[in-house]
């Protein structure tokens, strides 16, 4: 069976679902590329910037934005199974670190919305 999001979209999409997850407005919530050619994501709120680094090397930037947006069409058209968008959370590198995430993000001085399931 192939994998619906392959790395690094499992953990790139992963890590935008615990910012939304902690009640956080996808409007606030951004993809990331650095200088260095890795790609991340960064919640910006209340003034105040959290980044997360997902993966080092992501190849050409417009190629990858294309195929995130792919990706992301077919994930808000249902054509993903949510049973396989909730095994690449509970699988994630963000899910295994969620805690320490949670704590990261209130001493930079951003409140999660919600809690975590």
């Amino acid at each position: 069976m192939s994998h619906p999001l392959p790395p690094p979209f499992d953990e790139l999409w992963a890590t935008h679902e615990f910012f939304r997850r902690c009640g956080f407005a996808p409007a606030q919530i951004f993809i990331l590329f650095d200088r260095e050619g890795g790609v991340g994501v960064v919640l910006r709120h209340a003034g105040r910037e959290f980044v997360v680094a997902v993966a080092r090397s992501i190849g050409e930037h417009t190629a990858f934005e294309e195929r995130w947006s792919a990706l992301v069409e077919r994930i808000n058209s249902g054509e993903v199974p949510d049973a396989d968008l909730e095994r690449a959370w509970r699988t994630s590198d963000i899910y295994a670190r969620k805690i320490g995430c949670l704590a990261a993000l209130i001493s930079k001085g951003i409140h999660p919305v919600r809690g975590l399931d």
